[in-house]
Order: structure tokens, then sequence, then C-alpha cells
């Protein structure tokens, strides 16, 4: 392995998940889209690879995409446009529709979405940016704003660590708030959920400089517009830090492409970006016709 993907190495949480599930989906993400020169055919298929999306993750991050626009406005004090983000929103999943293969890895695998998968994604994107606009918002609209939506890294135990907040404001108590747009059900509400806004929390009294008694975290679901708080104490944090600096050397100390074995399974490899090139994941393709 070359080694210019260990100068681009940073811990994440989405990182830590793929290692998890399958170190060989990892090797492809972050370290094989890397290897040989520009225009080398594997490497420009595996560049464009690691950019399509399962069918719900693209849902999910176009609505993000449909916030951070707004937010962009908010930034520079100019009102939010509902009906401009509702038509946008509209037009990309028309778009997709059209050219799922461009972007959505099930049909990249050979599976065909419905008509009435991609209405009940469209009918389902709304909803949640209607929350957004009419219950949502409007509890945040007065406060600071902070940030959005930016790449950020600190270190955590000399280890470089990514993250990208979907929101921070400050309120008048001068209270620093993250908070997590999450465009799925609560019962999705789990220990990685907890653990990422764990790391957004350590972030955040890095680059604001503030004490953790002043920094809150919360997921909101657009879906129902109810919020969850994540509080962290002290203890948790140093354990987070410890567990962060310990997970990133594992990943650091691999030497060649044989320490990324692939952990195979039906439904994973079929919603596998690169099981068109995978051994393991080529034998599961059939599955999806």
């Amino acid at each position: 392995m070359n080694t210019y993907w260990r100068k681009m190495f940073g811990w994440s949480k989405t990182r830590q998940v793929l290692w998890d599930e399958c170190k060989l989906a990892y090797y492809y993400q972050y370290i094989g889209k890397w290897e040989g020169f520009p225009g080398d055919p594997k490497r420009e298929r595996l560049q464009r690879l690691s950019k399509i999306k399962k069918f719900i993750f693209w849902k999910g991050e176009l609505i993000h995409e449909v916030i951070r626009n707004q937010m962009a406005l908010h930034s520079r004090n100019k009102p939010l446009l509902e009906d401009g983000a509702r038509k946008y929103f509209i037009q990309q999943v028309e778009e997709i529709k059209q050219h799922p293969k461009t972007i959505i890895t099930e049909t990249v695998n050979g599976l065909t979405l419905s008509d009435d998968q991609f209405e009940a994604a469209r009918s389902d994107g709304l909803k949640q940016l209607d929350n957004f606009f009419s219950i949502i918002w409007p509890d945040y609209r007065e406060r600071r704003l902070l940030e959005y939506e930016r790449l950020n890294s600190f270190q955590v135990r000399q280890t470089k660590v990514w993250v990208q907040v979907d929101l921070i404001t400050q309120t008048d108590e001068e209270k620093t708030v993250i908070t997590d747009w999450k465009t799925g059900d609560e019962r999705w509400l789990d220990s990685n959920a907890d653990e990422q806004m764990g790391v957004y929390i350590l972030w955040a009294i890095d680059r604001f400089s503030v004490p953790a008694a002043q920094v809150s975290a919360e997921l909101v679901f657009l879906r129902s517009g109810e919020s969850h708080a994540i509080v962290k104490t002290q203890d948790q944090l140093e354990e987070l830090k410890e567990s962060i600096a310990t997970r990133a050397k594992e990943m650091l100390a691999v030497q060649t492409e044989t320490d990324f074995p692939p952990d195979p399974a039906d439904r994973r490899c079929r919603e596998c970006n690169f099981a068109t090139i995978c051994p393991e994941g080529k034998q599961r393709i059939p599955l999806l016709n």
C-alpha cells in the first residue's frame, strides 16, 4: 500500500462504523481509491464507487443539503425560502429517479427501485422539511448561529479526529448547543448516535474554548419534531478520548491489503458500494435480480 492515505488519516465515527462492519469495504473507501496513479482504471472505479449512496442515506443527505442551503441564507441574514426548498427537493428526487445509477448503491448493484419507493422518499422528505420549517426552526431562529455543516478536525490524544456538525448555536445564556438532524425514526436512537454526540461535545469544547458545562447536545428527529438530549459526564468524555486513540491506533497498524478481510453477509453486501468489485460481494449480486 502507498502511504498517501496515512497523511490524510483522521478518525471519525463514520470511519469506525465501516471498519467494524467490513474492513475490506473500509480499505476500498479510504485507502484503495488512492492506490495507483490518476487515470488508473481500478483507482478511477473505486473513486466513483466511493461516492454512491444507499437509497436511505441518499434521501437523508438530500434533506440535510436542503437544510444546509437554508442555513446559508440565515447566516447572511436572509429569510428562509420554504417554497424554494420544497421545489429543490422534488427536483432532485425526480432527477435521481431518472438516473439512479449515478448515485444509488442498490441500482449500481443490480436492484431496480420502484416508482413507489421514490414516491415514498419524496413524501417523507417533504414531511420532514415541513416539520423543520413549521415546528423546529422557530426554536432556533433567534439564537446566534455559530457554525453549520463545516468539515472540521481537532486533536484527541495526538489523533486527528474529523467532525461535521449539522448546527451549532448559542443561546441568550451563552450556552453552546450542538444539534444533529436525524431523518430516521427515534427507534434508531442507539449507541452509535450517543458516541457521535460525545465526539461533537469534545470538538465544541476545543473549538470554542468553553467548559463542558457550557455545552449541550441534542438529536432532533425531523420526522416527528421531537428532540433528545445527550448528556456526557467528564469521566465519560475522558473514556471516549481513550477509546478514540486506541481504535485509531488499530486502524493505523495495518500494513498490507491482507489486513482488511471481508465480512460478508447477504444484506450488507448487496447494499455495499463495492459489491461489484469485491470477490465476496460479486457472489451476492444475483440475489438482487
